[in-house]
């Protein structure tokens, strides 16, 4: 018997590999009241069941410093001010025997250390940096030690470094002082000092050049260097604005510039020594010391000093409509007498300043951080833009048998890889793992791997969402593989844990961000596994635990948004999460692999769409675009405008908050500093490839002329394709063997959470279908992706719902239906398009799809000819409705019915008569099933709007050259007001059509101007309704044939000044030649046809382009943006040409 199974599994290896091996039973050991969640279930107390053989098996400490104020509320750790939370106050740093505690928060401008004896503040200039080529250090004290020939040093002779640069304290203190948390908000914190009766809050925040001190009794004191080494500098401040009888004095301390704002009234004592006291007159207890970024912006520091901050907030809002995400940053404040301004001053790091789209005004200082540059602004809030890229749950589907057949092999291969971590790290690494080679399997067709990777992930995720045993993943003795809920802290911890995520809460995102990936993954299959009343709610938890969407003491929040602080994971001002729990580190809290934190913010937008709560997969796109954006900022330096001049790596890999570093915790190898801020690879990682010359460099660096590496190959390769696919193929290809037998182990060249088979589909996706593209977005979905390869775009969207088709439109007037769990792929697009309203690709542009239903697992593609001119390839159709449609011009038009009107010569023109004005009208038509003509904005274009003078609007356009007898033509309106919302015609879907088949017109063999069979409104849609004389002729017989019409018009600035111009545009030999002139003094100008084309200056002001390979019947739709010599840049966007080539 044993020889028959061994033979039947040789059989099996050679056609499926083996068969699963089955999954140990659970414990039957019950644990003490777990509380069910759904199907799911964790505990409320430490188990004495957990194994504490390892080490990061400790519940976290119960001591938290905060006032009563805080009492009985989920903390905000990972946090930038965390070290006061865990530790209170500073040990004294005496020498260097002795040299105490060390946890500074870094506010940006300020460093900020509890101390003793009160509130040590600090902020460093550029010159003050401890800078070498792979660290750029702004610490307070500055950089201790340095390794010289591997041995520890001291970096100073003296120890007066520890006293860097002032303490403010309470004149009234007795003994030491402690420090609590008394308060806080989104990005700024009120710590209590107390010592004896003596007590001050002091309220400080990220970005602010302010500390605010309320004092309950007593005077603020600022004491400087006492150490018998200090410099006077150092120990004596320079007082160079101000007396003992003003209200604000100006100081330095070794050149740098501060100023300290008191009441009026006050009087200060001990000018001209190492300790300045301010004698507040009776009943003013407020008080504030600013850091200037010069002594010249002493007036405009001074003009805010009084608004003591009291609140900090964000909300975003994403806009679907331009795939925008606006974050809004404000601030509330208690403004005293001495006031003169409202609002306050914010330090706009450099992924604000650069995304500013209004709320604040520049004042034009700025402040050097481990950032970059600081730019200050005065105002009560500031709003960033930035433009959402989109994610995807999986990759496109390979179309090549081939390709198809290498990708099973290659999923095969993980099939028999043996896991047996049990933390919650390496656990949520496998199940990302599993997660991306699911929709792999199906594309492969590879129905027993697809089976099989679906059971593990969730018999893996059920086993650590249920806590009713110790164990439900096998027979353990100890208690494991389950979640235990730390109310004093409010934190969801999981048992085993690893890297402190137990006793330290570091990590979070990074391990949970797994499990809610591949929770996401299951729900693409499975919807009712994520009711809230299956598995949902649990996996809800572990969503709140590390980005909490939700304000736990707003009256508003239900209770399990209350369980846990907001945004744990995430600094908000900052624009990206931090690693530690404490950040109890002379370096403030830091932050290492930004890619597995872009990997938690996917899993929260996936989430999202698969249950189709808008509120996490918003919240999602805020972390996903805002920690993007960081990331290329401070992680990458894409700009070459953050790092310190001494500092060469291209990249970094350890953010802090007082410094920036090329390092890691693990190792000190060059693989492992670029790596880890590239995985996981997953579909969620294209913002990798937003600038692809950029990682050109960073990958170059890292390999140094190498095409084999110490680990992590298939990371590397992956990362090559962004940018050189065919490259990055071929070391694939080369070294496939050498990384099929490396898969396990923290140095393996697969990367332990990576597979081949998904390097090769994302080597492949890039080899296909070329760059990243920035410049085009979905405008009404958020899951999606657009790559360019050369002049051909291909579009992906993914639709979550289990039951709707949904019309995925991008703001290139392109749109695709896709199909309820349909990954569509639509390629071949060539571009520039010749009109901003037709998606118009070439003949050789093709659909493919992944549904995440089993019967549709496999890919289907088809491909499409074009006929008469270029049209689109579409979607599959979806339901149509018919009504009764008019063939003929002088039909009756009644209000809400779409009309086609047959045109001869393949013309078609559509209209709708609407009882009311609308803001927004788009029109969508198919032909034969598949869609090939979009208007968006109809309403906005020339001729696209009627008022008919008794009340009602017709909205309207034409098309010709393009229907054959015998073409069903299909065609529907979208239409929006406030009042009336969004309304389909013909309705109420909005995948209902108006349908009729094409016959041709009765009469006139073509249509200009002039010909009777056309309707009057022809020409108006042909030429902008603005246009005092025009002339438009046409011979359409023939590619070489001319038509051309000519214009004046206005472009308009920002404040609306006109710049006035002429414009013709002329069709010969297949391309139209479009001009511009004006009288004005140009820089350049460009046009917009749509894709941008840089216009040569042909004579004077004079500018031309030529549009290639565009056919007769095409519109051709246009708005020009031009830099003038003297006042600006100018555009008419808003209103842009459209001309018929005839």
């Amino acid at each position: 018997m044993k020889a028959i199974i061994s033979a039947a599994a040789l059989l099996l290896t050679a056609t499926q590999l083996t068969a699963q091996v089955p999954n140990p039973p659970p414990s039957t050991t019950p644990t003490i009241n777990p509380v069910a969640v759904g199907s799911g279930s964790y505990l409320t107390n430490w188990d004495g069941r957990i194994d504490l053989a390892i080490p990061d098996n400790r519940d976290v400490q119960t001591t938290k410093h905060i006032t009563s104020n805080l009492a009985n509320q989920p903390m905000p750790t990972n946090s930038w001010w965390s070290s006061i939370l865990w530790e209170g106050t500073n040990s004294p740093w005496q020498d260097w025997g002795t040299r105490g505690s060390h946890n500074v928060s870094y506010a940006h401008p300020f460093a900020i250390k509890p101390e003793i004896n009160g509130i040590r503040l600090y902020s460093p200039r550029l010159e003050d940096f401890w800078a070498i080529d792979y660290a750029f250090v702004g610490t307070m004290p500055a950089p201790a030690t340095q390794w010289v020939n591997g041995v520890e040093q001291p970096m100073h002779d003296t120890v007066y470094f520890k006293e860097l640069d002032f303490v403010l304290g309470n004149s009234a203190a007795s003994g030491n002082f402690t420090a609590k948390v008394h308060d806080y908000s989104d990005w700024y914190v009120t710590t209590r000092m107390e010592a004896g009766t003596a007590a001050m809050d002091v309220t400080f925040g990220h970005g602010s050049p302010y500390v605010f001190a309320n004092y309950s009794n007593g005077n603020p004191t600022l004491s400087f260097a006492t150490h018998s080494t200090a410099p006077v500098a150092a120990s004596t401040p320079e007082i160079w604005s101000g007396n003992s009888s003003s209200a604000v004095i100006g100081f330095s301390v070794q050149g740098r510039n501060y100023a300290a704002f008191a009441p009026a009234g006050t009087t200060w004592s001990g000018l001209g020594t190492s300790k300045i006291t301010a004698n507040l007159p009776a009943g003013k207890k407020y008080f504030s010391v600013a850091a200037l970024p010069s002594r010249a912006a002493l007036p405009v520091v001074s003009k805010y000093a009084y608004n003591h901050v009291t609140g900090s907030q964000v909300s975003w809002n994403y806009q679907a409509s331009n795939s925008k995400l606006l974050s809004t940053y404000a601030v509330t404040t208690n403004n005293y007498p001495e006031s003169t301004g409202t609002g306050t001053l914010m330090g706009l790091y450099p992924h604000q300043w650069r995304k500013l789209a209004g709320g604040a005004s520049l004042t034009g200082d700025s402040y050097f951080t481990p950032r970059g540059y600081m730019k200050l602004a005065e105002g009560a809030s500031f709003t960033t833009a930035i433009t959402y890229q989109g994610v995807i749950p999986s990759l496109p589907a390979l179309t090549d048998q081939a390709d198809k057949t290498r990708l099973s092999g290659l999923v095969n291969n993980v099939r028999s890889e043996v896991f047996s971590n049990r933390d919650t790290y390496y656990t949520g690494k496998r199940l990302g793992k599993v997660a991306t080679l699911i929709p792999l399997a199906q594309q492969a067709g590879n129905t027993a791997a697809e089976t099989q990777f679906k059971d593990e992930l969730k018999w893996r995720l059920e086993g650590w969402l249920k806590a009713d045993v110790i164990d439900d993943l096998e027979p353990s003795p100890f208690a494991k593989n389950l979640f235990y809920y730390n109310s004093n802290w409010g934190t969801l911890l999981g048992i085993d844990g690893s890297f402190g995520s137990l006793k330290e809460l570091n990590d979070h995102h990074f391990h949970y961000g797994y499990f809610v990936r591949a929770a996401a993954e299951v729900a693409r299959n499975d919807k009712n596994w994520a009711q809230p009343q299956q598995f949902g709610g649990m996996i809800e938890l572990l969503m709140r635990d590390y980005g909490n969407w939700e304000r736990p003491r707003h009256p508003a929040t239900g209770t399990t948004g209350k369980m846990f602080p907001f945004l744990r994971n995430f600094d908000i001002y900052a624009g990206h999460s931090w690693a530690s729990g404490h950040a109890r580190f002379g370096a403030g809290n830091n932050n290492e692999s930004s890619s597995e934190a872009m990997n938690a913010w996917t899993a929260m937008i996936l989430w999202g769409e698969e249950t189709g709560n808008t509120a996490v997969r918003d919240a999602g796109i805020f972390l996903y675009t805002t920690e993007m954006t960081a990331i290329q900022e401070y992680w990458n330096n894409v700009h070459e405008e953050n790092y310190h001049p001494a500092y060469k790596r291209p990249m970094a890999s350890l953010v802090w908050g007082g410094k920036t570093d090329y390092a890691t915790w693990f190792s000190p190898l060059a693989e492992a500093m670029h790596g880890i801020i590239l995985l996981p690879i997953q579909s969620g990682s294209l913002y990798l490839g937003q600038y692809p010359e950029y990682a050109r460099k960073n990958f170059d660096y890292m390999a140094n002329g190498r095409t084999m590496f110490t680990m992590w190959d298939a990371i590397f390769y992956a990362y090559q394709a962004v940018y050189d696919p065919t490259t990055a193929l071929a070391n694939f290809n080369a070294n496939e063997g050498r990384m099929r037998n490396s898969v396990a182990g923290p140095a393996s060249y697969t990367e332990e959470g990576n597979s081949l088979a998904n390097t090769f589909a994302w080597i492949k996706t890039f080899h296909r279908f070329g760059r990243i593209d920035n410049e085009v977005v979905a405008t009404n979905h958020a899951t999606f992706a657009v790559f360019r390869k050369d002049n051909e775009r291909t579009y992906v969207a993914y639709n979550a719902s289990a039951t709707d088709a949904k019309n995925v439109t991008f703001n290139d007037g392109t749109s695709l239906l896709v199909s309820p769990g349909e990954l569509k792929v639509y390629t071949g697009v060539v571009v520039p398009v010749s009109s901003s309203s037709s998606s118009a690709p070439s003949s050789a542009s093709s659909l493919s799809s992944l549904s995440s239903a089993s019967s549709l697992s496999s890919v289907s593609s088809s491909s499409a000819t074009s006929m008469s001119s270029s049209s689109s390839e579409s979607s599959a159709s979806s339901m149509s409705s018919t009504s009764s449609v008019s063939s003929s011009s002088s039909s009756a038009v009644t209000t809400g019915v779409v009309q086609m009107t047959a045109l001869a010569g393949g013309g078609m023109q559509f209209s709708i008569r609407l009882p009311e004005r609308k803001q927004q009208v788009h029109l969508f038509a198919r032909r034969n099933g598949a869609q090939d003509f979009v208007r968006i904005d109809l309403h906005a274009q020339a001729g696209g709007e009627i008022n008919n003078g008794d009340g009602t609007y017709t909205y309207q356009a034409s098309r010709s050259g393009v229907y054959a007898a015998g073409d069903l033509v299909e065609a529907r309106f979208y239409t929006f007001t406030p009042a009336s919302g969004q309304l389909f015609y013909p309705g109420p879907i909005e995948n209902s059509w108006t349908a009729m088949t094409y016959a041709g017109a009765s009469s006139a063999s073509s249509v200009s101007s002039s010909s009777s069979s056309a309707p009057s409104s022809v020409s108006s849609s042909s030429v902008p309704s603005s246009v005092s004389s025009s002339s438009l002729s046409s011979s359409s017989s023939s590619s070489s044939s001319s038509a051309t019409t000519g214009y004046s018009a206005n472009a308009v600035m920002p404040n609306g000044a006109p710049v006035a111009y002429t414009t013709t545009a002329n069709y010969s030999n297949g391309g139209v030649k479009i001009t511009f002139t004006t009288s004005e003094n140009l820089n350049w100008a460009w046009v917009f046809t749509p894709g941008w084309n840089n216009m040569t200056r042909v004579q004077g002001n004079s500018f031309e382009v030529t549009i290639p390979n565009v056919a007769p019947g095409t519109a051709i739709s246009y708005y020009f943006t031009v830099s003038t010599a003297t006042r600006g840049e100018a555009n008419n966007n808003n209103q842009p040409h459209q001309w018929i080539v005839q």
